[in-house]
């Protein structure tokens, strides 16, 4: 998910709205509701949820300490 954030900047995602664990994966990693849809792209009548993560200075700190305390508990700096 990091690869994806960081580094392809893909911070939008459109989450159908009855997809429940969907919707508290990507609030969980603190992506926003920004839009409502009554119909998916398709026409069909799935609510759609339009979320967006704003990456902050302060966010991409906080994934590289993260990520740097993860490789030294499982060994992988020096």
């Amino acid at each position: 998910m990091d690869f994806a954030l960081l580094e392809l900047k893909a911070d939008k995602v459109d989450v159908n709205e009855q997809n429940t664990n969907a919707v508290k994966f990507y609030e969980k990693l603190e992506f926003k509701t920004y839009e409502r849809t009554e119909k998916d792209a398709q026409g069909k009548e799935y609510p759609l949820l339009r979320m967006k993560l704003e990456i902050t200075e302060n966010y991409k700190q906080n994934k590289a300490r993260t990520t740097y305390l993860g490789s030294i508990k499982c060994g992988l700096t020096s």
